[in-house]
């Protein structure tokens, strides 16, 4: 750096002698640059304030899903079961009613007859994902650990619901469904 340019600006750039910039034999192109002040933004604010603002447009739209009371409701259902390794115990089930009913923020309880109470989260786009403790069951001696996961699209509810059959806090056996049916009130 040279002696002969001047103080330092509190920008950064050194101040130079108006004099001797018009004096000199240097191409304008190799002198100390002078600050520019410009009032256009640069390309990283146009980049930052749009990913802002492409962030925010898609938490917008899918907000609405983590909301429970877009899942909650009751269903009219049919199971069919996937797996069964339980010997001389176990359940059958055809058809039969679901709850889903909203309790908070972003959580829900899953409601089947005869069943613990499972409850879980609502996620995007309408998923859902529930569970009981392990707990006494119907089942003469078993003790039990249901849950359920799946989604609800256009009143349309599919999901799988798994039961973990215990004896003395050891695991015993499991059997598992895939389960569907219609809001109750769009299948009349």
């Amino acid at each position: 750096m040279s002696g002969d340019a001047g103080p330092v600006h509190p920008s950064g750039f050194r101040e130079q002698n108006s004099a001797k910039l018009l004096d000199s034999k240097e191409p304008l192109n190799q002198r100390d640059p002078a600050p520019v002040e410009t009032s256009q933004p640069t390309m990283r604010t146009v980049l930052t304030s749009f990913g802002i603002l492409v962030a925010s447009g898609v938490l917008a739209s899918v907000a609405w899903a983590d909301d429970p009371a877009s899942v909650a409701g009751s269903y009219e259902v049919s199971y069919e079961e996937v797996s069964n390794n339980c010997d001389d115990v176990g359940m059958n089930l055809a058809r039969g009613v679901i709850k889903l009913e909203a309790r908070a923020k972003d959580r829900l309880v899953v409601n089947i007859e005869r069943m613990p109470l499972m409850s879980g989260s609502v996620s995007k786009a309408g998923k859902f994902k529930a569970a009981s403790k392990i707990d006494r069951t119907s089942i003469k001696g078993l003790d039990g650990k249901f849950s359920s996961a799946g989604r609800v699209d256009d009143g349309v509810l599919q999901m799988v619901f798994i039961a973990e059959y215990y004896v003395d806090k050891k695991p015993l056996c499991t059997q598992s469904w895939n389960v569907s049916g219609l809001r109750s009130d769009a299948a009349k």
